[in-house]
């Protein structure tokens, strides 16, 4: 049976919400601990991770990537007198659509391959960090191609489609994320005054 939260809860579970410094240090734990990663670097090209790291690493950059853009939505809301739900996430901030929350939190993606790897991104944070396969059919997003047994063997293939992005990039999507809601911050502090 689930106890409604009281007043109390609602109203510090709200601010919480609010303060954009718990957004930020959510991300800056997670950036840490994947910048740790970096050591490992693929043998054949230095700007990558090396195979085995790499999905994991992209799952604590999309965490925080994560952290960073809805700490900034949440600021936008909030700036524009929006009123916050007390008691659950925004639908909106309930996702880990990280190329959907880059746009909601105002920020342009560069282009189509950074926007590729922002899906990607997003899949590891779904599933590809965490297991080996997806929890649900529609987490695969085409990156994982069935191909049935023909006539004439019974050999069944299953060909996945990863991403390498390069060390780089992701220190640039941080960046721009970080920077965007210290941006915002200072526009809600300035709305204050």
């Amino acid at each position: 049976m689930q106890e409604e939260a009281s007043i109390d809860d609602r109203t510090t579970y709200k601010y919480l919400k609010s303060d954009w410094s718990n957004w930020r240090d959510a991300a800056e734990k997670l950036i840490r601990v994947a910048y740790k990663l970096e050591s490992e670097r693929s043998t054949v090209d230095k700007r990558f991770i090396a195979e085995g790291y790499d999905d994991v690493y992209y799952m604590l950059i999309g965490f925080a990537l994560e952290n960073y853009l809805k700490g900034a939505i949440v600021q936008n809301l909030l700036i524009g007198g929006k009123f916050l739900e007390e008691d659950k996430l925004d639908v909106f901030l309930n996702n880990h659509d990280i190329g959907e929350l880059f746009v909601k939190a105002g920020l342009e993606v560069q282009n189509k391959v950074y926007h590729s790897y922002l899906g990607y991104l997003t899949e590891c944070v779904v599933w590809r960090g965490r297991y080996s396969l997806p929890t649900k059919a529609e987490d695969i997003g085409g990156s994982i191609i069935y191909h049935p047994p023909k006539e004439e063997d019974d050999l069944v293939m299953v060909m996945g489609v990863k991403h390498a992005i390069p060390v780089d990039v992701v220190h640039e999507f941080v960046d721009v994320a970080k920077t965007n809601l210290v941006h915002i911050k200072q526009r809600v502090k300035g709305k204050k005054l």
